[in-house]
């Protein structure tokens, strides 16, 4: 990353000098301008019980420039000021949790979007899913929740959705996704939400994909795995999500498989791991996986086109009609034409089971 003009450094501390110690993490006075005014807001905003000391104004001004000196040091903005917005939802997010990104959250209003419209033929008319009582919906990998429970605050208001459920590993996930639960309640009321725990390559404990299929069948599962491979993540990934975000979020864990899924390439194994849940246990009509690129959004495509699936692969913005620059609308994966949509990067792979995947 290039050093900072003196001459930007000494315009922004002009300005404020909190502004300064923004402007090594935003790069420019623009973007730290809105950060320093988030930073103040959230400060205003918190009440005296949590202020503590810093209740009176001059103790206020040392909590912004501790936020901000923090906030220059790379720590995420949404751990410092404590929330993310996430459609119609605000996401708590702490330390421990992966932040909820904007792509994510165009996809999550995206697929909604396409259950609503009675577009996605495995799931048929609201009508029908209707009849049916409902989605049932499994969030696999919650972290904060903020899929399923956006996908419940959107689909509860037209009646399309009985429960929606997140499954993970970490304690601290799974304390945070139920928070937000209750932090967003008024837009869940009409829809029943839970989390537990799970882990994905389980095989002879209470937390499997069996105990989940127990409860019946799944209509809809979703995913956003760790899905970035050891290079990429030295490589590719800023410095904030290095040091501040989890790891195991990000990198699956080195796990001896038995050969299981040694063909597949360690950052894909949770992608085959979860398709083999969705085949053998959980039988979903779709399945909505993120992914970190195109390259690996034909890999995840071609796994599920073994079962003989409908896919299409979403774009950071697929209700969004591509450029020039987006190149093709569809490609071809072993033979069989995949279609391609929205704009920008690969971001995900949308299957669709007619007939239920064996049901």
């Amino acid at each position: 990353m290039p050093r900072l003009r003196p001459s930007l450094l000494w315009k922004a501390s002009q300005i404020s000098p909190d502004l300064a110690r923004l402007l090594p993490v935003c790069r420019d006075i623009p973007s730290a301008l809105n950060e320093l005014r988030w930073i103040r807001d959230h400060v205003q905003s918190l009440p005296a019980p949590e202020t503590g000391r810093y209740h009176d104004r001059r103790h206020r001004h040392i909590l912004v420039r501790h936020l901000c000196m923090r906030r220059g040091l790379g720590e995420p903005l949404q751990y410092l000021l404590g929330t993310q917005p996430f459609g119609d939802l605000d996401i708590l997010c702490r330390p421990g949790v992966l932040i909820p990104r904007p792509e994510t959250e165009a996809y999550t209003i995206h697929l909604a979007d396409q259950i609503r419209s009675g577009v996605l033929p495995a799931l048929g008319s609201p009508h029908d899913v209707i009849n049916r009582g409902g989605l049932r919906i499994l969030d696999i990998c919650t972290g904060t929740g903020c899929i399923p429970l956006l996908l419940g605050s959107r689909l509860a208001r037209r009646g399309l959705v009985s429960e929606v459920r997140g499954v993970d590993i970490s304690p601290r996930a799974l304390r945070l996704a139920r928070d937000n639960t209750a932090h967003n309640g008024e837009l869940l009321r009409n829809c029943e939400a839970q989390f537990q725990k799970l882990d994905v390559f389980a095989v002879e404990d209470a937390h499997t994909a069996s105990s989940l299929a127990e409860d019946g069948s799944w209509d809809v599962v979703t995913c956003n795995p760790p899905y970035i491979s050891e290079a990429g993540f030295a490589r590719d990934t800023t410095r904030s999500v290095r040091n501040f975000e989890p790891r195991n979020a990000n990198v699956p864990e080195e796990r001896d498989l038995g050969g299981l899924y040694g063909t597949v390439r360690p950052e894909d194994v949770f992608y085959a791991r979860v398709l083999d849940m969705c085949r053998e246990q959980l039988r979903p009509r779709v399945v909505f996986f993120e992914v970190g690129d195109l390259e690996q959004a034909k890999r995840v495509a071609g796994m599920a086109l073994r079962d003989h699936a409908q896919v299409e692969i979403w774009r950071d913005l697929p209700d969004v009609m591509p450029d020039s620059d987006d190149g093709f609308a569809s490609i071809s994966i072993d033979g069989v034409t995949v279609a391609v949509k929205g704009s920008g990067h690969g971001r995900g792979v949308l299957i669709q089971y007619h007939g239920g995947n064996g049901r």
